[in-house]
């Protein structure tokens, strides 16, 4: 849209004639808008600014002087042209040129003339003529290969809206070597797969770079490498071959560099890391462009400005995104529990950690969790149940027998778990630590319940209930206004979870998803003789497992503690029958994925 445009609509539509300040800043902004350029050729990237550009630079001394002032023979030089001003700049000159302008509210597009370009290796294949693109992913696709560059940027869609497919057909698009960085190995293994559904690229053509990897990287035949965050950032020592892998990957000028949960990227270490790998253009994907550090700004010269972002409820009303209704369920404490809560009410760091794991482990919560549990799994749903603290995670999924996957568990015990669970009743509900937030792909599920979350946390939030964001069967006759799934959030009443739950829920509102207030559900639970913990005993008895146990906040300690079996007793001897004897391996798992 011009200047001209988008004041005209708002004069339209305004109630009130529009400030000539708020037009002057509406003219002055989209002047600049795209105007800003980089292209990488060979080792110098060229910076393209217009002369509207060029001028007000002028007055900004430290930013010229980052652009321009390298030492004598750096092969950085400044050249005036008739349609503006071309340098060539260095990697570390450009970040801070960049982040200058960012501040300036100017972006800067990285742009790449693919079709031109005969250096950069090329990978096979293409997207299959059976795959189907929807006309939002038609729409960022276009934002991206705009007047036939592509552009560097990111794209937000809901979780379970198809972030992977527009991945793959931008890399098929352009037809250059890929890498693509996840935030999980198990996301690593859904990209394989997506690609191999989606495209016709040989899988022979794509390499997968983790700590669990025994094939060896070929320049030469892989043109596409996946891998995660975590191993392009160790900062421990790597064995050889490793190093041998980030040093090829490192030398290699990439098409394109696409970053999975890009919300990670702004994290100093990986910023950082980035910067070592040289390409034309770098495409970021997010369902929560949001981060509680307020560092999503810096995106903007990591990555690039925002390309294309869907609206959920577009999406919901269209069929494409399942309709949740997310609920609240307020749960009081009984009183020898609140009583100790408060005792622990000051502000050491160790008192605040019990007070988590006591409102975390609230009676009313479990037996609302177990009451929740049996009437969904009597509807014949799918449900995951998720906590933020590994030791009431612990308990819960103990207690009433169910597996759960937390931080220590090995990658193929994991992948056997989340196999099973589409597959195997006993493995339904499937309790969830942290792990569970994002990168893990279970189409089945369609109810989500919230035990405990990282404090107020919104993009944690927006993840979990992502997981049961795709589509059900059955939804077409449904219509969008009845709800397709369920998102529950208990809340300990009179805590500090109150203030972090009506935190967390500020997106969601946002994207359509208004909560509902359903106190009745602990109600009933409370008078349900047959669920745990409806006896004094059995109370005072996991208080005091409470006040002993060690907090287990997540530290990097647990989160390397040696794996072992994280299916509960009980669980693991229902699921020894048949479900069992055709229990699906590490690599069987893998395939399903």
């Amino acid at each position: 849209h011009t200047s001209t445009t988008i004041i005209d609509s708002l004069d339209k539509y305004c109630k009130h004639p529009l400030p000539d300040t708020v037009k002057n800043f509406i003219s002055s902004n989209t002047h600049v808008s795209g105007a800003v350029s980089v292209s990488l050729n060979k080792d110098q990237h060229v910076v393209r600014i217009p002369p509207l550009v060029w001028q007000r630079l002028k007055s900004e001394g430290p930013i010229l002087a980052q652009l321009m002032g390298a030492p004598k023979g750096s092969g950085e030089c400044v050249c005036r042209v008739k349609r503006g001003v071309h340098a060539q700049t260095g990697k570390t000159h450009l970040r801070i040129f960049k982040e200058h302008l960012s501040r300036m509210h100017i972006p800067v597009f990285d742009e790449y003339d693919f079709t031109h370009d005969e250096d950069t290796t090329r990978i096979q294949g293409d997207i299959k003529p059976t795959t189907s693109v929807r006309h939002y992913q038609r729409a960022s696709l276009e934002r991206m290969f705009a007047r036939d560059v592509a552009r560097s940027g990111i794209v937000c869609l809901p979780c379970g809206a198809g972030k992977t497919l527009v991945g793959v057909a931008a890399m098929a698009r352009l037809g250059r070597c890929c890498l693509i960085l996840c935030k999980h190995t198990i996301s690593v293994h859904q990209w394989r797969n997506q690609i191999a559904l989606f495209s016709t690229v040989p899988d022979s053509c794509i390499f997968t770079f983790t700590s669990g990897s025994r094939s060896r990287f070929d320049a030469d035949k892989h043109s596409i490498v996946i891998s995660t965050y975590s191993m392009v950032v160790a900062s421990t020592q790597r064995s050889t071959e490793n190093e041998r892998v980030i040093q090829a990957l490192k030398a290699r000028v990439w098409g394109v560099i696409v970053l999975d949960e890009v919300h990670v990227a702004p994290a100093q270490e990986f910023s950082k890391a980035l910067q070592t790998f040289r390409a034309h253009m770098k495409l970021g994907l997010t369902a929560t462009p949001i981060r509680e550090d307020d560092n999503i700004a810096d995106l903007n010269y990591i990555i690039g400005p925002k390309l294309y972002e869907a609206n959920w409820l577009d999406l919901r009303r269209d069929g494409f995104i399942a309709h949740v209704q997310c609920v609240e369920v307020p749960c009081p404490m009984p009183a020898m529990f609140f009583r100790e809560y408060l005792r622990f009410g000051t502000s050491a760091l160790h008192d605040r950690q019990k007070q988590l794991t006591l409102s975390a482990i609230n009676p009313n919560k479990f037996r609302t969790v177990q009451y929740l549990i049996q009437r969904h799994k009597e509807r014949g749903d799918k449900i995951l149940v998720f906590c933020e603290q590994v030791w009431v995670l612990k308990q819960y999924a103990n207690r009433l027998n169910y597996p759960y996957l937390e931080g220590g568990t090995n990658e193929d015990e994991r992948l056997t778990v989340l196999g099973l669970f589409l597959t195997d009743d006993s493995c339904n509900p499937l309790f969830l630590s942290r792990v569970g937030d994002d990168g893990i792909d279970l189409p089945a599920a369609n109810v989500v319940i919230q035990i405990s979350a990282q404090f107020g946390s919104r993009r944690q939030e927006t993840q979990r209930l992502g997981r049961i964001l795709r589509p059900k069967p059955g939804m077409a006759g449904m219509g969008s206004e009845y709800p397709h799934a369920f998102f529950y959030d208990l809340v300990s009443t009179d805590t500090v979870e109150e203030s972090f739950s009506r935190n967390r829920r500020a997106y969601l509102v946002d994207q359509g998803h208004p909560f509902i207030t359903m106190p009745h559900l602990s109600v009933a639970a409370a008078h349900d003789n047959t669920l745990l913990l409806g006896d004094a005993r059995e109370v005072r008895s996991i208080l005091d497992d409470a006040l002993s146990a060690k907090a287990e906040a997540q530290s990097k300690t647990e989160q390397k503690a040696r794996a072992k079996s994280v299916i509960a007793p009980a669980a693991k001897r229902r699921m020894q029958g048949k479900s069992m004897r055709k229990r699906v391996t590490g690599k069987a798992s893998h395939n399903q994925w």
